[in-house]
């Protein structure tokens, strides 16, 4: 086995052709929020831990940012990572939490416009990352009462049309073969619903409806998601992986090959038969 080489030799010795892949998550809080280690479960850790040694995970959500907010954001990342835009793999979009606001508050954003603006989004995400395949998650819904239960401002709990953004998102003409649509709205409220009691009116999603009681389990106050509610983020975003077999885990090659494969291990297994 060879000693490490001076530091001279070691930093200029020859780069190994097989670089890491990335997956880039873009968005808002509940991207920022998603690699949090004291939720039970963490969807940013759940995609590193299912790519360890094959690609890294660059979470890259900005919390209360809508479409419009993130556009220094986005230049910023194709600003880094431009100079290895071919191994950028795949590019998980998740916006419209904060486009979905009502109108008459700082964050929200007209529904045409936030459909505009995410087909912008997309085309330029195809143009200069090649060979990246992108999903785009629509928002989920909310908890009304447990997020005027945690409101730090009455009266400014934060209601919103989170149903009309998804659909908006889940419409949006850019389906095709590098391009996946996740539909988060409603896996979630199905969820919600499979724990409702017999009997209990499942459609009602006023503040304090069974309905809207039933989703605060997935919610730490009422809109951020807690382990439970990433966990059906992270089985959704695996489905609509299903599509591109090539970026299964074995089919993205190991950054090293195995320690089993190793020259020196067979050398020295030869050299120990027993």
């Amino acid at each position: 086995m060879a000693s490490i080489p001076s530091v001279k030799g070691l930093l200029q010795g020859p780069v190994p052709a097989l670089p890491y892949k990335k997956i880039v998550l873009f968005g808002d809080s509940q991207f920022e929020r998603s690699s949090n280690p004291a939720l039970e479960f963490s969807f940013t850790s759940a995609l590193s831990n299912a790519f360890a040694r094959r690609a890294d995970v660059l979470n890259r959500g900005v919390s209360g940012y809508n479409t419009e907010w993130l556009v220094d954001q986005f230049r910023r990342i194709v600003h880094e990572l431009t100079p290895v835009a071919a191994d950028v793999a795949l590019v998980v979009v998740w916006i419209g939490t904060n486009d979905a606001c009502l109108a008459d508050t700082p964050h929200h954003v007209p529904l045409d416009r936030y459909k505009a603006n995410m087909v912008v989004y997309v085309e330029a995400l195809l143009q200069v990352f090649p060979l990246a395949k992108l999903v785009l998650v629509s928002p989920g819904p909310i908890s009304r009462q447990q997020l005027i239960d945690c409101s730090t401002r009455p009266g400014q709990a934060g209601d919103r049309d989170l149903e009309t953004y998804a659909d908006a998102l889940l419409g949006l003409p850019v389906a095709g073969e590098r391009v996946q649509l996740v539909d988060l709205y409603r896996p979630i409220v199905a969820a919600a619903r499979a724990t409702l009691s017999a009997g209990a009116d499942a459609l009602d999603t006023a503040a304090g409806s069974p309905l809207d009681t039933a989703l605060a389990a997935f919610y730490l106050d009422g809109l951020h998601f807690n382990g439970k509610g990433y966990a059906v983020l992270y089985e959704q975003v695996q489905r609509a992986l299903e599509a591109w077999p090539e970026l299964g885990v074995p089919h993205t090659p190991l950054v090293e090959p195995w320690w089993g494969d190793r020259s020196e291990v067979a050398a020295f297994r030869q050299s120990h038969p027993n």
